[in-house]
This record gives structure tokens, C-alpha cells and sequence, in this order.
């Protein structure tokens, strides 16, 4: 999923889980402050009940810094029988660039 259509899934209200799986220290500079988001690290997503605590009725998108785990994990969802997975091109970083600093969503 492109920065561009990330926000505007936001701005729209729509449901979606958005996963944060960055580690706890990336976690303590800045988050998702978003409804129905979740933060696990990624070597502890597919654990039992992390996977029990994923909705399968709202799409999930998976962020994380550059997009590179985001998109490991993405897969692993998949494989784990997670069909309406997707991740964050560009991770945070990609957003980041995206957003005009000033812009609120």
C-alpha cells in the first residue's frame, strides 16, 4: 500500500488494523495513534496470541521503518492464512516523506 493511500484510508474513516512492528526503542520515538492499531515486534507476530488478537474482518496494513520487515511480515501473515494483508511501501520513513510535516491527519 502506497504512503498516498494510507492517509487517504485514514482521512476516510475506513476500517483497517494498522500493525506496528517495530521494536520497543523505535516505539519510544513516535507511534501509531490510530483506532484499531496494534504493536508487536515482528519476531513475535506469529506468535499464538498476537495472531489471536489480528481482526480478519478489516484489512491489516503492517508498517514498520523502511518497509523491508513490514513486508516479511506481510508474507508470513499470508502464510499464516491472513488474506487481506498489505504493507506500508516505504515504511514510516516512506510516510514520512509523504506528509507535509505541518499536515495533521
Amino acid at each position: 500500500m502506497s504512503p498516498a493511500a494510507f492517509v487517504e484510508v485514514t482521512k476516510a474513516g475506513k476500517k483497517m488494523v494498522a500493525l506496528d512492528i517495530r521494536t520497543p526503542a523505535e516505539m519510544s520515538i513516535f507511534g501509531l495513534a490510530l483506532a484499531n492499531s496494534l504493536n508487536f515486534p515482528a519476531n513475535q507476530v506469529v506468535e499464538a496470541e498476537n495472531l489471536a488478537k489480528l481482526l480478519t474482518d478489516k484489512p491489516i496494513v503492517v508498517l514498520c521503518k523502511s518497509g523491508a520487515c513490514a513486508t516479511a511480515v506481510d508474507a508470513a501473515l499470508r502464510h499464516a492464512g491472513f488474506d487481506n494483508v498489505k504493507s506500508l511501501k516505504g515504511g514510516f520513513k516512506g510516510l514520512s516523506a509523504y506528509m507535509d510535516p505541518v499536515e495533521v491527519i
